[in-house]
């Protein structure tokens, strides 16, 4: 289990971890969703500061889902298949 755990970082991660923000920074939601993406971030940088996670920082690829939910959807497919985010935060 060590063994793959060790090669699976090491390949698969290589340098830093890239996680996906996804909330309504315009639109009607946005004003319950802009403090999420601060204190995301805020949790993000504490997290780097004092290592990352095994030493690979976390990198926040951030995205306006505008209220929308036609545009939550692309934007989440995006995230996974272009910026090949390990997980996304955000959707209410």
């Amino acid at each position: 289990m060590t063994i793959f755990i060790f090669i699976f970082n090491k390949y698969f991660f290589r340098n830093n971890f890239k996680i996906g923000i996804l909330h309504s920074l315009t639109g009607t939601m946005s004003i319950s969703e802009k403090a999420l993406v601060d204190i995301e971030l805020m949790a993000i940088n504490e997290i780097n500061n004092i290592g990352g996670i095994n030493g690979y920082k976390i990198i926040p690829i951030i995205k306006d889902s505008k209220s929308n939910v036609n545009i939550f959807s692309k934007e989440t497919k995006n995230l996974l298949l272009k910026d090949k985010v390990v997980s996304i935060f955000g959707c209410w």
